[in-house]
């Protein structure tokens, strides 16, 4: 027997009303095939009950997936078109792209539907989704009732049942809430100052605890306690990390962290198997010494950490004593407590792939394990298998529950990443809106600082800064030098965005020493990527590449696939910018391969992007042809208005340099709308092209006036480069000035070094003029042309 709260069961009792509800409308429409059980591949759906079985394994149906999937077993083989789906799905409501998109996504998480060369649905593009196993259907015929009443019988006796459940729950509930009142009060009277604890794995007991058969248990087993503690108890949770579990000494480890005041109480806990029995031992520390110790066993994992849990609370919250252990979103089937607990020891490693194994084990064994998918979607992005990661966090936030905050705010970073800005900002709101509502100063200060970040990619700078100063209040650098070191890290992005240079490299500086106090090392790692990019702004090339060469080893060591393609396109970019274009097409192709077998689309268009940037740059508009089309069917495909914003431009320049002056004139006229950089820089090229110097100087001034203190520095040195090529045909003394204000940049040798050579050439100054043809020679790589080398015999003819 075991207790449920009031709440609880009203929240699942009205999921199963509002499931009847669902029934009884749609088993009135013949056309749906209700009362046909369909078999496919490894799966039987019964439409009489809405059950999808899988190896004898009930999966419940969300009532649109549902209709979905119905409607594509109906047209086995045939392509169901999106007005199909608005009309049956969504009842002839017109929907959007995402939407339809979202909701494919969550049908494949539940198919296990992630095999791209033979998937169960096939996109069709441009007419919409298409079954693809063969399909047989089966008729339930059920003796005694006529067919034409089955749809009208059995829903709503079903109702008419839970409904005098639901009244006999409501009076028996009353009476138990009376017993538990007492209980509840002596919990709550004891919230007078939240105790922060931490948990250290450490060996205690005479057994070996180092073999690997059960170092899962000895690590993972903290987390599910740490669940367990901050579900019961006013305790601030701190779970523990991958060097505590490396440290030799863990007493000197606790001791050290009471001392420096990072946590009020230690949990020092052994835990292991002897034969078929679980035995933990736990000792409890804090400023003072050793306050209680004491081995438990048992033959049940879930057991043995309910009773630590219930001893540690005895021990810290003495009013909560006899209190059980409330396992709202956790679970109570044990061998998927095994796997959450696998696979929170693999997360722990910085195993994401491993995790993800063990989390699926976790939620098949238990479908009703919310922390499960939670830790199952966050695994999931951190592979940068954004899609599945959505589907998961879109179906924790349908009904709320504990996990609201947290799936907001994943499903948040998981849109960001996609380039889903306004998705982004409205999950973020949400994770907000619920972590005021708790009084959480972890989770707002968390949630502040992604907002920031997103305020940063749509240049909205002072949202920017707003969230990051409302953030820094919330902590205490000393005791939280974590949750310092993201705000400072966060802090050096925005300054540099907007031209803070010294301001950003010093935030960086101390983002790196932050998480090294914290012992947090992939967050540093994290950390010396973003002072990388700084430096590579900045024009200190050398060093911003090396630093980016120390992140991917870190990365590939800790097999952290998402931040290798962080990684890799660092490197591309600046191989690009130093002319190096075969290490650059290297790079970005590792980082594809990557992204393809994580599934990132939006990343992936955004690859294919710098494909072809790369390739009209190193003077092979044939091959940037190709990358281009890709990109534009991945833009369709997820309907991504960044994507095909890139795909506008990517055109407008290849018209451009296959010289289709015309078809570049109506791209451009497209772009037009807005003040844009880019269109007043395109503008200019193609003006320039046609002979009319001073209209595209004038293009080529407003790109530059409306970067002007962006703290783009690339793009700023690119125009200013188009200015100083267009001045050499007309004004030497403007190239000269021009040549100036670019170096402010501090911008890669070619052209720059080219267009100084050519002012001194005409200036008389022969041998400078060769000089710095030679210096630019020796640096500029694949930049360096059969042109260059004509031009610098020139003038080394006049010495």
């Amino acid at each position: 027997m075991f207790l449920v709260t009031q709440a609880g069961l009203i929240v699942r009792l009205a999921r199963v009303k509002n499931k009847c509800q669902l029934y009884e409308k749609i088993s009135h429409d013949d056309r749906l095939g209700l009362y046909m059980d369909y078999e496919f591949q490894d799966f039987e759906l019964k439409t009489n009950q809405r059950l999808l079985i899988k190896h004898g394994r009930e999966i419940q149906m969300p009532g649109k997936i549902y209709m979905f999937l119905l409607v594509l077993l109906e047209n086995a083989g045939s392509v169901v078109s999106r007005k199909t789906l608005e009309e049956v799905v969504w009842k002839g409501r017109i929907v959007t792209d995402a939407t339809i998109y979202q909701l494919v996504a969550r049908l494949r998480n539940v198919l296990d539907d992630y095999d791209e060369d033979k998937p169960i649905i096939q996109t069709v593009h441009g007419e919409g989704y298409r079954l693809m196993p063969a399909v047989t259907s089966v008729s339930e015929d059920q003796p005694g009732i006529p067919a034409s009443r089955k749809s009208k019988l059995r829903p709503k006796g079903l109702l008419y049942s839970l409904i005098v459940i639901m009244l006999i729950a409501f009076f028996w509930l009353d009476n138990a809430n009376k017993n538990d009142k007492e209980q509840q009060q002596t919990i709550t009277s004891a919230q007078i100052l939240p105790l922060r604890i931490s948990f250290i794995p450490a060996n205690l007991a005479s057994h070996k605890t180092s073999d690997a058969s059960t170092e899962w248990l000895f690590s993972g087993g903290m987390f599910y306690l740490a669940e367990l503690l901050s579900r019961n108890t006013p305790l601030i949770t701190q779970p523990p990390r991958k060097q505590w579990l490396e440290a030799e000494n863990k007493s000197s480890l606790a001791i050290e962290l009471l001392q420096d005041k990072k946590t009020d109480v230690v949990l020092l806990v052994d835990a292991g198997k002897d034969g078929d029995t679980y035995f933990s031992t736990v000792q409890i520390r804090d400023i003072d010494g050793v306050g209680s110790s004491k081995e438990f066993r048992s033959s049940s994992i879930r057991q043995l950490m309910a009773q630590v849990s219930v001893w540690v609370q005895e021990r810290l919250q003495p009013s909560a004593t006899g209190s059980d252990v409330i396992t709202m979103d956790l679970s109570k089937d044990e061998f998927a407590i095994e796997s959450f607990i696998r696979g929170m020891a693999a997360q722990l490693q910085g195993d994401a792939k491993k995790a993800i194994k063990f989390f699926q084990l976790s939620v098949e064994q238990d479908p009703d394990f919310l922390k499960a998918w939670y830790e199952l979607g966050v695994a999931q992005r951190k592979q940068g298998n954004y899609e599945r990661a959505l589907s998961i966090f879109s179906i924790l936030l349908q009904n709320p529950n504990s996990l609201t905050g947290q799936a907001a705010n994943a499903a948040g970073i998981t849109y960001w990443r996609q380039g889903e800005y306004k998705l982004a900002d409205a999950a973020f709101k949400q994770a907000l809106e619920n972590a005021r509502e708790l009084n959480s100063r972890h989770s707002i200060r968390s949630i502040l600082t992604n907002m920031a970040i997103l305020s940063m990619v749509l240049e909205d700078y002072d949202s920017a800064r707003k969230s990051l100063d409302e953030a820094i209040t919330l902590i205490d650098p000393e005791n939280d030098p974590y949750s310092y070191g993201a705000v400072m890290n966060n802090y050096a992005g925005l300054e540099s965005r907007i031209n803070n240079n010294k301001e950003a490299i010093a935030y960086s500086e101390a983002a790196i020493d932050a998480f090294a106090r914290a012992g947090e090392l992939r967050y540093k790692n994290t950390a010396k990527s973003r002072l990388s990019g700084i430096l590579i702004a900045l024009g200190r090339f050398s060093e911003g590449e090396s630093l980016a060469l120390q992140t991917l080893e870190f990365r590939r060591q800790s097999e952290d696939r998402s931040g290798m393609v962080a990684s890799y396109n660092t490197l591309a970019r600046v191989a690009v910018i130093t002319g190096r274009f075969r290490d650059s097409e290297n790079y970005w192709n590792k980082s594809l391969q990557l992204l393809i077998e994580l599934g990132g689309s939006h990343d992936q268009g955004k690859i294919y992007a710098s494909l072809a940037d790369l390739y009209l740059r190193s003077g092979s508009p044939a091959e940037a042809s190709v990358q281009i089309e890709l990109l534009q069917d991945i833009a369709v495909a997820i309907d991504s208005e960044v994507l095909r914003t890139r795909h506008l431009g990517l055109t407008l320049r290849l018209a451009l340099a296959q010289g289709e002056l015309q078809q570049a004139q109506e791209i451009l006229t497209k772009m037009a709308s807005g003040s844009s950089a880019e269109a007043a820089l395109y503008k200019g090229d193609l003006l320039q092209i046609g002979g009319s110097s001073e209209a595209a100087e004038a293009a080529y001034l407003e790109a530059a006036s409306i970067l002007d203190g962006s703290g783009k520095n690339l793009a700023q040195a690119e125009i200013q480069n188009r200015l100083t090529s267009l001045y050499l045909e007309i004004d030497i003394n403007k190239a000269q000035d021009s040549i100036d204000k670019t170096q402010q940049y501090s911008p890669f040798p070619y052209p720059l070094l080219k267009y100084q050579a050519i002012v001194s050439y005409r200036q008389g100054q022969h041998f400078k003029a060769v000089s710095q043809l030679e210096q630019l020679k020796a640096s500029a790589n694949e930049f360096w042309q059969p042109e260059d080398q004509l031009l610098l015999e020139k003038f080394s003819k006049k010495l």
